[in-house]
């Protein structure tokens, strides 16, 4: 259900790199899936690209509701005057 939920809402997501999985299945007594178990190493990379795609899903987000971008070097001046007027105090 939540892989479902996560394929949804990061459809608009394209990853590039393409993951192979080799999976190993739990099944129940009539030979029903019940459980996946994935290495380590594809358990670390799936999580690797869920987060990445997470994300890329904010950074549109926040593009889209932003009203102002400024430049690095404006953020940079104003926080090392705030830097300066802390030290007089």
């Amino acid at each position: 259900m939540l892989l479902q939920l996560m394929r949804y809402h990061l459809s608009g997501v394209k990853m590039t790199k393409t993951l192979e999985l080799h999976p190993q299945y739990i099944t129940d007594e009539e030979g029903q899936r019940r459980s996946v178990v994935p290495s380590v190493d594809e358990f670390e990379a799936l999580v690797d690209r869920l987060e990445d795609a997470l994300d890329i899903e904010f950074l549109r987000g926040a593009r889209a509701s932003a009203t102002e971008f400024r430049s690095w070097k404006e953020i940079e001046a104003e926080l090392e005057a705030e830097k300066r007027l802390r030290a007089t105090m």
